[in-house]
């Protein structure tokens, strides 16, 4: 087995442990980069290879040609579930290999669901299974905490005994966290009549458009499905001083890839809440990265949403006076300056009638209202 997680992750514990108790020939890795993982995979030559959502993200991104991974029978993923994409390529890398994806949370002891891809039958999208077979109850509730019928979108709320008994020296964020026996999980999704269980995305991820909510991981599934496209991150950014989000697609594009911004642009607008004739100016945004490593990530090497939308307006600022380090490109849904002016009260000469005349008599998302 080869182990593309932390070792000191709770998860990265929990397969060595397993492995250790099998006698089975194990490589931990230190470093954890797509580059490291392909290598170590095609020397080492495990049957079984275990990572996160961004391991397989990372594996990839480096264009290995097909039967590359022809020792490996079982991917094992497990946190946040995997992009379809993604899945479809490393069963293209191991064509005769399962996908595993177990998806759950530290906060849950372990993976709570479970799907399983393979080479032609691959899971829908946002889809994380059933419950394995430990778990007591999953319930979806609304946020009174009345329970949903099935295909009403709502919060997860799961019953388990290998829930943690709560945070530490925290009781009351323990308190918020749970309902009745129930633990909140942080995310919103349904259930269908068949009993598959679908994550649409965490609670604090989910968009506030002018036009209801959107969900960040079905509209990222939604956008890697445009050729070129490698990853994308979507994040709902404070449209100051309104109390709603910009939609920003922060696009990177496979290796050697060119990516147009206005395709993924109309991407955005054949979504529901986009699908009409006139857009509030900064309702949608797309970003092409320049460089991936300048973006925020974690220790398991998942992109840090709440990181970028902390820092997208400075980054958009550094960009229009003339930053690429960051993002290459950026387009919005009405045609705004790219140099901008840092007094409010200046006249923008923007390259269209709507965006000059709102540029010219609005403060910019980042600005105060007050300076």
């Amino acid at each position: 087995m080869v182990t593309g997680m932390p070792p000191a992750h709770s998860a990265g514990i929990s397969y060595l442990m397993t492995a250790v108790m099998l006698e089975l020939p194990t490589l931990v890795l230190s470093k954890l980069t797509g580059p490291s993982v392909a290598a170590n995979v095609m020397q080492f030559k495990p049957s079984i290879v275990t990572g996160f959502a961004q391991t397989w993200a990372s594996l990839a991104e480096q264009d290995l040609s097909p039967n590359t991974f022809s020792s490996v029978k079982r991917f094992y993923n497990t946190g946040d579930t995997a992009h379809q994409a993604h899945i479809c390529k490393m069963l293209r890398l191991a064509p005769l290999a399962r996908f595993i994806d177990g998806y759950g949370a530290s906060e849950l002891g372990m993976a709570q669901f479970e799907k399983v891809s393979k080479s032609g039958d691959l899971a829908p999208k946002r889809c994380v299974g059933r419950p394995r077979f430990f778990v007591d109850s999953v319930i979806i509730i609304d946020a009174s905490g009345n329970p949903l019928p099935n295909g009403q979108v709502g919060y997860i709320a799961i019953k388990s005994p290998t829930i943690t008994p709560g945070y530490y020296n925290q009781p009351l964020l323990t308190q918020l966290s749970r309902h009745g026996p129930y633990w909140l999980t942080g995310d919103v999704g349904y259930k269908t009549a068949e009993g598959d269980y679908y994550q649409l995305d965490r609670t604090f991820d989910v968009i506030t458009t002018a036009f209801g909510p959107l969900y960040s991981l079905a509209t990222e599934e939604f956008l890697q499905t445009i050729p070129g496209v490698h990853d994308a991150v979507v994040i709902g950014a404070q449209r100051t001083p309104l109390n709603i989000h910009s939609t920003a697609a922060i696009i990177v594009p496979e290796k050697g890839r060119t990516i147009d911004s206005n395709v993924v642009l109309g991407k955005l607008h054949q979504l529901d809440p986009f699908n009409r004739n006139h857009l509030p100016p900064f309702t949608l945004c797309v970003a092409i990265v320049a460089d991936i490593n300048k973006l925020p990530v974690g220790c398991t090497g998942k992109m840090l949403k709440w990181s970028l939308r902390d820092s997208f307006w400075r980054i958009y600022r550094a960009y229009t006076s003339g930053d690429r380090d960051t993002f290459l490109d950026v387009v919005w849904n009405i045609p705004c300056p790219q140099s901008v002016a840092s007094h409010r009260n200046e006249r923008f000469q923007g390259s269209s009638p709507g965006c000059d005349s709102y540029c010219a008599s609005n403060s910019l998302p980042w600005q105060s209202s007050a300076t």
